[in-house]
């Protein structure tokens, strides 16, 4: 027993991991100890509840590890104040046979925060050189998700719904604390799929326009207001059939103009960028204009972070009034 570290590793194990840290030769050593020759034990795996105060203990064993992601960890906090996280969670807390914390630490530093507690699981004994193949594997994207939890791999325009949704739900670009995660993202996608595929069909047919920005406008405001969407479906389709009429007052027609004034100039100078979000505020503002229903001189774009808040925050606040 005196042969073994603070964490409880034995002195053989340690030296076995020093001069095997190779899978080859690790499988030879688990395939010696089933036969019998070799006394090595594997690592371990135990399910343990892990609150605050585990977690600060885990944590001190948190050195040399990859520079801690701040807004991975508002990620979990945030699914951790909303009860969106799961226990028995498939990946594990890991610890090599020098104690080192070699994964979940994001997850721990949530839980410290939120002061919360899951079930998790234990790893324990890993060779140091596992830390070099963890989170080697494929993200889950949005379009996977939707794969998922729609039990098909053939939902409809899944390409550019997730599309939309990511951008909606980032702000196009417009606000950098808008970290939502692929799993919200793809929730939101899922509940306005129909939405999306009405405005996907629309302006499929047009390459005139930026049409994943303008596309995105009118989704964002027929999610928040259903009972205009018959008509946001009309001005969509008289904008890509250029049927608007000649009222020179009329957003639709603002918003033509002032798109052509932006490529006028995005072609006059080829340095000249114009960011994604610039088209995106200039077809909100004419959506809301539209919706007011009265005739302007100038268009105004409108601000984005408080809209995409708001179509973000929609789905939470409809479940709040239910309940």
């Amino acid at each position: 027993m005196g042969n073994k570290n603070k964490y409880g590793v034995s002195a053989k194990v340690q030296e076995m991991y020093r001069k095997a840290n190779t899978s080859n030769n690790l499988r030879e050593a688990y395939k010696e100890m089933k036969q019998g020759v070799s006394t090595w034990l594997p690592p371990t795996h135990t399910w343990e509840t892990v609150d605050k105060a585990k977690a600060q203990e885990f944590l001190k064993a948190n050195r040399g590890n990859r520079t801690i992601d701040k807004n991975k960890v508002k990620t979990y906090a945030k699914l951790m104040n909303e009860g969106a996280f799961q226990d028995f969670s498939p990946d594990s807390i890991c610890f090599d046979t020098t104690g080192k914390l070699i994964n979940c630490q994001h997850r721990l530093l949530a839980i410290v925060q939120t002061d919360t507690s899951y079930v998790m699981g234990v790893q324990r004994g890993l060779a140091p050189s596992a830390a070099n193949i963890i989170d080697q594997a494929k993200t889950r994207t949005v379009t996977d998700l939707l794969d998922i939890k729609s039990g098909t791999q053939s939902l409809k325009y899944k390409n550019q719904v997730a599309s939309d949704a990511k951008r909606i739900q980032k702000g196009f670009g417009t606000n950098t604390h808008l970290q939502p995660s692929n799993d919200d993202i793809s929730e939101f996608a899922l509940k306005n799929k129909d939405v999306m595929y009405e405005f996907y069909k629309i302006f499929v047919a047009t390459s005139k326009y930026s049409v994943a920005t303008i596309r995105g406008a009118f989704i964002g405001f027929a999610i928040l207001y259903p009972d205009r969407r018959a008509d946001l479906t009309e001005w969509a389709r008289q904008l890509v059939d250029n049927t608007i009429g000649y009222d020179k007052h009329d957003p639709l027609n603002l918003f033509v103009k002032k798109f052509d004034e932006l490529q006028r100039k995005k072609t006059k100078d080829k340095e000249t960028t114009i960011p994604t979000r610039v088209y995106y505020s200039y077809a909100l503002g004419t959506v809301q204009a539209k919706l007011d229903g009265k005739p302007i001189r100038k268009l105004k774009p409108l601000d984005l972070c408080p809209f995409t808040n708001t179509v973000m925050n929609l789905t939470t606040a409809e479940e709040g009034k239910k309940k």
